[in-house]
């Protein structure tokens, strides 16, 4: 198991992969996986439903299908393939994924067209691309790969086992932890949105002398942004995930195992604590406080201190219970309206000088 590099394998050698309870043939042999829409001979799939309105379709198709194997929860009775029993297949599905992909790992080992500066720490199995600049004072453990026209600058430190891909940029004084993976595009370090605002001679650049940590096991989506601190550090703590296109300003700290997903924008001095879920697209003000394990729907606008264990949706952020009563009373309004017309209530509509009084 140790080749990630297999093409084939026996249900019983993914069985013992994932350690799960083989039924059926031992000997059959899965070169892939797919889910069951598109499975069939050679492949695993997985019976996992979720959604109880779905189960019994997708059991139908899991009967149908003509894939060598399944993982399944409990046995699927009625199906003649052959099945791994495992307490989630899903995720012995992504577990078993690493031993069909291919290791595209390069080679150990400087580039030549590589540009490495003065004082630079290399361990053992370091690999720098093509094109890859690292400055001086850099410090790069072991194991870790820096793929081609990424560029390092001076003064930053990177853990064992970390992948950064393709154009990334790191600034200096970055500290990386350990099994951080960065996709391409992405940006650590660079200025914050600070400024002295004057809109009558110009803006004051506000210099940022601080530094952007990130401890282990962080993931950066394709593009994130991470501004490094005016003052003190920005930091992403302990396995954090951060999805594409995720912008984190100065001062802010991400907590352990959050997961803010694509698109979400976060302001300056914000503390976000562990566990916290961001739906894809949420805003959030700065200085705003959001405790341990709160979560926020799509396009949430967070303007004020989320409680610890809170779900919040829409803008501004209320809790999720209350904005779902709102938009089921919203959704009755032109019913409510036509109640009312049969009544006699009229509701007139607004004026312009109404609406002038209000202003």
């Amino acid at each position: 198991m140790s080749d990630k590099r297999a093409a084939i394998m026996t249900a019983e050698q993914i069985a013992a992969h994932v350690g799960g309870q083989l039924i059926g043939d031992p000997s059959v042999r899965v070169s892939s996986i797919k889910p069951l829409e598109s499975a069939g001979p050679g492949d695993i799939s997985f019976f996992a439903p979720k959604n109880p309105k779905t189960a019994s379709a997708l059991r139908e198709l899991a009967l149908k299908t003509t894939a060598s194997a399944l993982f399944v929860s409990a046995p699927l009775e009625g199906s003649t393939v052959t099945q791994i029993v495992v307490p989630h297949p899903y995720v012995a599905a992504a577990k078993l994924a690493g031993a069909y992909r291919p290791d595209d790992s390069p080679p150990s080992g400087v580039h030549p067209t590589a540009v490495v500066g003065k004082n630079v720490t290399l361990g053992a199995g370091v690999s720098i691309g093509a094109y890859a600049v690292i400055s001086d004072d850099v410090a790069i453990g072991e194991g870790t790969i820096i793929h081609p026209h990424v560029v390092i600058y001076t003064r930053v430190t990177i853990g064992t086992g970390c992948i950064l891909h393709a154009n990334a940029v790191v600034r200096e004084d970055t500290v990386i932890g350990d099994d951080c993976q960065f996709q391409p595009g992405i940006v650590v370090g660079g200025e914050g949105f600070g400024y002295l605002p004057n809109f009558r001679t110009g803006h004051t650049r506000i210099p940022h002398v601080g530094r952007v940590v990130i401890e282990n096991g962080v993931d950066l989506g394709a593009t994130a942004t991470i501004d490094r601190a005016t003052f003190g550090e920005t930091k992403v703590m302990e396995g954090a995930k951060l999805d594409n296109l995720v912008t984190i300003g100065h001062n802010t700290v991400v907590g352990k195992y959050s997961f803010l997903c694509g698109q979400v924008g976060i302001s300056g001095s914000v503390t976000i604590g562990n566990r916290v879920t961001l739906g894809g697209q949420t805003g959030v003000a700065d200085h705003v406080v959001i405790g341990d394990e709160a979560r926020s729907g799509g396009q949430t606008g967070i303007t004020s201190d989320i409680p610890p264990k809170t779900d919040v949706i829409g803008y501004p952020a209320r809790p999720a219970g209350r904005f779902r009563r709102e938009h089921i009373a919203v959704s009755r309004l032109p019913e409510i309206l036509r109640d009312l017309k049969k009544h006699g209530i009229g509701v007139a509509p607004a004026t312009e000088s109404d609406s002038e009084k209000e202003e």
